[in-house]
C-alpha cells in the first residue's frame, strides 16, 4: 500500500512520539512484570478513508478487544 506524503508525516510523527514515551518506559517495564502491559499497543489505520487521520486507533494486541484509546 502506498501512503500519500502527508499520511506518511503524519505517522511518523505519532510514532516519533511513541518511540519517546516507550523509551522512558522500558526501564520499568523490564524492572516490574505489571510494566510490560504499559507498553503494549498495536495500532491501525485506514488510510484510505478521506478522514483518514481520525481513523488511527490504537488496540489491545490481540485486536480482538475494544480499542482502548483513540489518538
Amino acid at each position: 500500500m502506498t501512503l500519500l506524503a502527508d499520511q506518511l508525516l503524519s505517522l511518523h510523527s505519532v510514532l516519533l512520539a511513541l518511540h519517546h514515551v516507550t523509551r522512558r518506559l522500558l526501564p520499568m517495564s523490564l524492572a516490574d512484570e505489571a510494566g510490560h502491559d504499559v507498553v503494549r499497543l498495536d495500532a491501525v489505520i485506514d488510510v484510505t478513508s478521506a478522514h483518514w487521520k481520525q481513523t488511527l486507533q490504537f488496540t489491545e494486541p490481540n485486536m480482538n478487544l475494544p480499542t482502548c484509546r483513540r489518538w
